[in-house]
């Protein structure tokens, strides 16, 4: 037996807002999918490991504050996310 399954991926330059309080968003959720492929595993990999250790940080100070956790996107935007815009 055959399944069809279709979907998008959300391809385009990542929003501003991938994190919120105690929020921190990874992958499709993201936008993180690569423009010219439309993969995303490898990038949501990054994203998750840089997501980690800004998580470890957060929680250890106790602040999981939108403030706090923006050094997230900030990782994501230096390097990843300024290649693929």
């Amino acid at each position: 037996m055959l399944t069809l399954v279709t979907g998008n991926v959300p391809v385009g330059i990542a929003s501003d807002d991938i994190v919120s309080d105690g929020l921190m968003l990874i992958g499709d959720g993201a936008r993180q999918a690569d423009p010219l492929t439309g993969g995303g595993i490898a990038n949501a990999m990054i994203a998750a490991q840089l997501a980690a250790e800004v998580a470890v940080d957060a929680v250890e100070r106790s602040d999981t504050s939108r403030d706090s956790l923006k050094e997230y996107q900030r990782r994501w935007t230096k390097d990843r996310g300024r290649k693929m815009a």
